[in-house]
């Protein structure tokens, strides 16, 4: 969480010396992810839960880059023995995207960007670890509440892959979101 926490403050600060004077928006989610590996739902349900925090820095008019932390960890059981199983994700992302104006207080973000997965399992005694490279795109609202508070529902897609023993496993799925930030 600390070395999340630094990029996201190391990536504020380059993009802020960069473009002097642009807003930065920060914002916490909740996400309900719907996993696409089916070898990974047969153990651990069809749906979790990924919290996550998103930094952003306005770059001109309506463009901007954004970071991305998230951890998504599950307990469940493996199908033929049920035996007890345990799976943790890291998710780091980075892009970029595109923001416009519905309304006064009503808007939209279109993002697209980058994506690393840390993954760790351990189920019947073994344990297995490694790193998932891949993308992420989503779309979402935006709605200004107060001043410079604002609420966020996004929907999006996060898609990694990694080979472990000629099987190849795949983090992420489908994600709907609902958000709370600010801008400064």
């Amino acid at each position: 969480m600390k070395k999340a926490m630094g990029l996201l403050f190391i990536l504020g600060l380059l993009c802020g010396g960069a473009q002097a004077g642009q807003k930065f928006t920060a914002a916490l989610y909740g996400h309900l992810i719907l996993p696409g590996d089916t070898g990974y739902t047969d153990v651990y349900g069809k749906s979790g839960f990924l919290p996550e925090i998103k930094a952003g820095v306005s770059l001109s008019g309506s463009f901007f880059l954004w970071a991305r932390y998230g951890f998504f960890g599950q307990k469940g059981e493996t199908p033929a023995l049920k035996l007890e199983a345990e799976s943790s994700q890291h998710v780091f992302s980075l892009g970029a995207g595109y923001r416009g104006k519905l309304g006064s207080k009503l808007g939209y973000e279109i993002e697209a960007g980058a994506v690393l997965v840390r993954y760790k399992e351990e189920a019947m005694g073994l344990s297995s670890s490694g790193s998932a490279f891949g993308f992420r795109a989503g779309a979402g609202l935006t709605y200004a509440l107060a001043g410079p508070v604002f609420a966020a529902a996004e929907a999006g897609y996060l898609y990694a892959s990694d080979k472990v023993e000629d099987i190849t496993i795949k983090p992420g799925g489908v994600l709907l979101g609902l958000g709370l930030g600010v801008k400064f």
